[in-house]
């Protein structure tokens, strides 16, 4: 009975006592699975690789055109800020602002400033370094550093 069934679907051919599908039906079979794989795809979204300050003075590898995600605790709201401090254009762009996410609810509490760069020069090594400071105090040392390696891939 099954195989009556797909007869209405699919044609086959007797061979000895194996059947076979006929041309045809295998080039539809076909068609129908890499439309399959494509639609999984194109549903496929990358994820960022999402690093903290446990990463300072690490090299990070990425692939090209991938995303990197820094978190890192910082207090906006005394003065100090994370900015970048170097970076290399041919190798990194930085995706948007620098994003803060207080740890409550409450004015003044501290909380994460979040940075985002995609990775566009393919076989590229590069410093990346973030400073947190007071922007208007001029030649003062910043009170942190975050300094990482990216190699791209």
């Amino acid at each position: 009975m099954w195989r009556n069934h797909m007869n209405k679907f699919y044609s086959y051919k007797l061979k000895g006592s194996v059947y076979f599908m006929e041309r045809p039906s295998i080039l539809f079979f076909l068609a129908i699975i890499l439309f399959s794989g494509m639609t999984v795809n194109c549903t496929v979204s990358r994820a960022a690789l999402r690093i903290n300050d446990q990463n300072n003075g690490q090299t990070i590898h990425l692939f090209q055109n991938h995303i990197i995600e820094i978190s890192l605790k910082g207090n906006p709201t005394t003065g100090y800020s994370w900015e970048v401090g170097s970076i290399a254009p041919t190798a990194l762009i930085q995706i948007g602002e620098p994003e803060f996410i207080p740890n409550s609810q409450m004015d003044g509490s501290e909380g994460l400033i979040i940075f985002r760069f995609q990775a566009v020069g393919k076989g590229m090594t590069t410093p990346l370094k973030l400073i947190y400071h007071r922007s208007f105090e001029k030649n003062v040392t910043p009170i942190k550093t975050f300094e990482i390696s990216i190699s791209i891939n």
